[in-house]
């Protein structure tokens, strides 16, 4: 999916209760998402034990969600281009801020407290249909814009292929080319280009060992992989086939570094999996009774 396609929605999913198997080092993991089949909630859950809160939410913009570990608030963009950024264990709202457009891909420089992502212009007065798509930063805490600046996105981008690399302050996304394209957030230029030949789902970024880890999957095996890249160079470091045949919502995953897993949520058994990333094994599994989207997953204190 292209930028230019953002989709904005009101998501038709919901969740109760997850139980299936315990383990201590998953026992102050959360996690946070939109559901839908009853009006549109923000849900928080504490995987060992059950739900804590839910919210009502009337619609936000897919992608636009982020969990910001300085206040401790899952946020998302609302219909009215009002970022949102609330207590998820209480509802309480934390921050309210009008934003130029409709914020996606995301992401939380937390260490100059900014919330960072792409609004996309649309034209429609000249033949073809122009779209200008912006970079912008905005200060979480006093809600003004720091900067926003056109950014030249070729063909587009890869819809929740993004991430942000704190220590270099590096924004990141997969571009539609095949290639991680990495932008200075402060100009809106492209400083780098990275070839890594394939489009990889659900990704998301480590900053311990500095790789990009991903989903994939063969049609000729029928089978789907866990893909580990350096996201420097673009080699692969490692491809392990997961070893139960699922198939798995887009844009929602997480790396769980206290399990060394990677996380994903099946369809339709809607089941949070953690996954060994090195053999493909199911280390632990929680079943959610109804389906989410944009889930964070976060580790209460």
């Amino acid at each position: 999916m292209k930028m230019k396609n953002l989709l904005v929605g009101i998501l038709f999913l919901i969740i109760v209760s997850c139980t299936k198997q315990n383990d201590n080092s998953i026992n102050s993991l959360m996690l946070t998402g939109i559901q839908g089949s009853k009006g549109s909630e923000m849900v928080t859950i504490k995987l060992d034990s059950g739900v804590v809160n839910t919210t009502p939410v009337e619609c936000y913009v897919l992608g636009s969600t982020v969990f910001d570990p300085t206040s401790r608030g899952y946020g998302y963009v609302d219909c009215d281009s009002v970022f949102r950024l609330v207590n998820p264990e209480t509802g309480n709202l934390l921050r309210s801020i009008k934003l130029p457009g409709y914020l996606s891909q995301a992401v939380i420089d937390s260490n100059d407290n900014v919330l960072i992502g792409i609004y996309t212009v649309i034209s429609y007065e000249t033949n073809p249909v122009i779209y200008t798509n912006y970079v912008i930063r905005v200060n979480l805490e006093s809600g003004t814009i720091v900067s926003q600046n056109q950014v030249d996105l070729g063909d587009g981008v890869i819809v929740c292929t993004n991430y942000y690399e704190q220590e270099e302050k590096s924004y990141v996304m997969l571009r539609a080319d095949y290639k991680l394209i990495t932008i200075n957030t402060f100009t809106g230029t492209v400083v780098k280009t990275v070839y890594i030949g394939k489009i990889l789902n659900n990704i998301v970024y480590n900053p311990d060992n500095k790789t990009l880890i991903g989903l994939t999957y063969s049609l000729d095996t029928d089978r789907n992989y866990i893909e580990v890249f350096d996201p420097e160079t673009g080699s692969q470091i490692s491809s392990v086939e997961i070893k139960q045949r699922d198939d798995y919502y887009a844009c929602i995953s997480g790396y769980d570094a206290e399990s060394d897993c990677y996380i994903l949520v099946n369809h339709p058994q809607n089941e949070v999996l953690f996954i060994d990333i090195s053999s493909g094994e199911i280390e632990i599994s929680y079943k959610l009774e109804y389906p989410m989207n944009d889930i964070k997953f976060w580790r209460r204190k």
